[in-house]
C-alpha cells in the first residue's frame, strides 16, 4: 500500500511542479499575454489573488504562482505601461476570496 502510494506521487509531481504557474518576461516576443495593472476593482478584468506555493494555483485563472523557471511556467506574461496594449487588465488583491473575473474574457480558462 505504501509503495502504490508513494508511485502515485511520483508520476504526479512532474504534472503539479508546474501547475498554474506564471513566469514574468521582459521580451514581448516571449508573453503569450500582456498584462496591464489597473488601480481599482472596478477597472479589471480578473483579480488576481498571488501565491506563494504552485498548487494552490493550479487550474486558477485568479491564482498566480510566479516562477523564475521559464520552461515549468504555464503562462509567460509581460507587464505593459499602456492600457490600450493590454491583452488583459488586472488588480492584484491580497484575499484570495476577493480574486476571481470581474467580467467575461476571452482569457478565461488560459492562465491554468
Amino acid at each position: 500500500m505504501k509503495r502504490l502510494i508513494l508511485t502515485a506521487l511520483f508520476m504526479l509531481v512532474p504534472f503539479m511542479s508546474s501547475a498554474g504557474s506564471i513566469f514574468l518576461t521582459d521580451n514581448l516576443s516571449l508573453a503569450q499575454f500582456k498584462v496591464y495593472i489597473v488601480d481599482s476593482v472596478v477597472q479589471a478584468e480578473l483579480c488576481v489573488y498571488v501565491t506563494s506555493t504552485n498548487i494552490e494555483a493550479w487550474r486558477k485563472d485568479h491564482i498566480w504562482f510566479y516562477t523564475d523557471n521559464q520552461s515549468a511556467a504555464d503562462v509567460k506574461i509581460i507587464f505593459v505601461k499602456n492600457q490600450s496594449q493590454a491583452d488583459l487588465k488586472v488588480y492584484f488583491v491580497d484575499s484570495i476570496v476577493m480574486a476571481g473575473w470581474k467580467k467575461s474574457h476571452k482569457c478565461r480558462g488560459r492562465f491554468q
